[in-house]
């Protein structure tokens, strides 16, 4: 079950306009091609998301939610193949493959190495201009029942927050784009390429996987 509200509209005046959708369920997919997340602990069971629309073409873009598969979900949907996202650097350049549903990622990629759906280039021209950054709230102390979380985005910085007691599966993966990770404990079994472990003192995992860009673990002051 998910809710949405609007919490400032600006389309008519040209500014960003932003919005509150909240996911309920065990398991839950994020998808967005273009755009910054930051994601930090939050309360309650649901999956909070707040979205803040950027580009002259942002009113374009269409939220779809409901369940996919095995997880309720949150899609942004753009109506276009070629994305032009003003944030990124001279030369910049992204390609994947977005099902009509508005999913992707590398399960997307067949045996064969065959794209499954329309292939999308995210960079910095274009016609369409847009862009969603999302800030993400999820519940990550340890629980009976914690959430499972996957952020799906094409290009775009990733920001984690996570607490001590962390107890959530948060999966973060982005074509193109740095992922920072901050806690205030050592990291625990952390490989590399992709980056996977547990961390801290709870019995959450994290994985997370940048096809461009560098992975950096930070350790900030309890």
């Amino acid at each position: 079950m998910l809710a949405v509200s609007a919490l400032v509209g600006g389309f008519a005046s040209g500014l960003a306009a932003q919005e509150r959708h909240e996911i309920s369920g065990t398991r839950v997919g994020i998808y967005n091609l273009a755009g910054q997340v930051t994601l930090e602990p939050g309360r309650g069971s649901a999956v909070v998301v707040e979205m803040t629309r950027g580009g002259r073409d942002a009113r374009e873009l269409i939220v779809e939610r409901g369940p996919i598969r095995d997880r309720e979900t949150l899609r942004v949907i753009y109506p276009a193949d070629e994305i032009r996202y003003p944030t990124l650097g001279w030369r910049s350049d992204t390609e994947l493959p977005v099902r009509d549903d508005g999913t992707f990622g590398d399960s997307d990629v067949g045996r064969e190495g065959r794209w499954s759906g329309r292939r999308v280039r995210i960079w910095d021209r274009g016609d369409f201009e847009a862009f969603a950054d999302l800030r993400i709230s999820v519940r990550c102390e340890l629980a009976s029942n914690p959430t499972s979380l996957d952020v799906d985005t094409g290009s775009g910085s990733v920001t984690l927050t996570l607490p001590a007691s962390y107890g959530a599966t948060v999966e973060i993966e982005t074509g193109s784009g740095g992922i920072d990770v901050d806690f205030p404990v050592e990291a625990r079994r952390f490989g590399s390429d992709p980056l996977t472990g547990r961390i801290g003192d709870g019995r959450g995992t994290l994985r997370v996987d940048t096809g461009s860009g560098s992975v950096r673990i930070l350790k900030r002051a309890s």
